[in-house]
């Protein structure tokens, strides 16, 4: 491996080396010295490996990135898994009158606003697009406050993912009515 070039200054070093198999390795280090842990190694392969923790604005994946400030877009599937293990967990309880919270949550069809879109990038019928489905998050904040968060722009975000433990409790208050109905 040889040095082909590098930089110095007081926050940052950078580093590009050539690797016997032809590749160049580009290093970033983030302490300003030719020494210590590197942030950042990028090589010809389109290979990124990262040691400490990356920020950026917006990330595209596959795909453009939107400008928007924390917007992720990725062409294609998003696989990944949230924490639910039991040992993690404690006062576990079963959420109660689940077919009650249902009642007053609405899954409706709408369109986004006209500033919306152009705030994410305009329609596009991959990302944004104008018609859409969803739950509004005032009435979702009513039943599970937990599922709704405020952004830094004062408005209202939605935890999709986690509507499914209430309606698992649902479907289990209707199948317990159903059973009751069947017994008379």
């Amino acid at each position: 491996m040889s040095i082909v070039s590098s930089g110095l200054t007081s926050t940052s070093c950078y580093i590009v080396t050539g690797n016997t198999d032809g590749t160049l390795v580009f290093k970033i280090n983030n302490n300003g010295t030719t020494g210590g842990t590197t942030a950042l190694t990028l090589d010809a392969n389109s290979y990124a490996s990262f040691s400490s923790s990356l920020q950026t604005t917006s990330l595209g994946i596959g795909t453009a990135a939107s400008g928007v400030v924390g917007e992720i877009r990725a062409a294609n599937n998003i696989t990944a898994y949230y924490s639910s293990d039991v040992r993690l967990k404690k006062n576990i309880v079963p959420i109660e009158n689940a077919l009650s919270s249902m009642d007053k949550i609405r899954g409706v069809r709408f369109e986004w606003t006209d500033d919306y879109l152009e705030q994410h990038g305009g329609e596009d019928d991959y990302f944004n697009r104008r018609h859409d489905v969803g739950v509004i998050a005032q009435e979702l904040r009513e039943v599970l406050p937990e599922l709704v968060a405020e952004r830094p722009d004062g408005y209202l975000a939605v935890k999709y993912d986690r509507i499914v433990a209430l309606l698992i409790q649902s479907v289990k208050e209707l199948k317990q009515e159903i059973n009751e109905l069947k017994k008379k």
